[in-house]
């Protein structure tokens, strides 16, 4: 995957050619419950892993603030498509210049390119997170604010 003018390129690996351009839109209220769904559970299981001053986030405390988070902050989001299709979201990104709130590529797209293409595209490659991530882009530069 790599970025371009009109979206991300779906690129061949075994020729390198150019397979398809999958645009990137502003979402669509169709997409929110697709958004706010995949943003709660995608970060799930690093939440519960977390420790900020030698606390544990319990599981009720992350679902709680994390769906008020994504309920405030969805429309942010740039959606991937496919041509002709606005309905199907293959990645998504809630973020603008120097911020970044959420990240979501299906597992089957997630050693693409994808995130790191979208994330660029939105926020940068400096930009300040809400909570830690769990794998940071080479060449990001990524501040973590929890007052974000």
């Amino acid at each position: 995957m790599e970025p371009g003018p009109e979206g991300l390129n779906l690129i061949s690996k075994e020729n390198g050619e150019l397979l398809e351009t999958l645009p990137v839109i502003q979402a669509l209220p169709e997409h929110r419950s697709y958004i706010l769904s995949t943003w709660v559970r995608s970060y799930e299981a690093a939440a519960r892993r977390l420790m900020v001053a030698g606390m544990r986030l319990s599981q009720e405390t992350y679902r709680s603030g994390e769906s008020k988070l994504a309920e405030r902050f969805w429309e942010l989001s740039r959606v991937v498509v496919s041509p002709g299709d606005t309905y199907t979201i293959h990645g998504w990104v809630a973020a603008e210049q120097g911020r970044l709130l959420h990240v979501y590529v299906p597992p089957q797209f997630r050693a693409s390119g994808m995130a790191r293409c979208l994330v660029e595209r939105v926020a940068g490659t400096e930009y300040v997170v809400h909570k830690p991530w769990p794998t940071v882009p080479r060449g990001h530069q990524v501040t973590w604010s929890p007052y974000l």
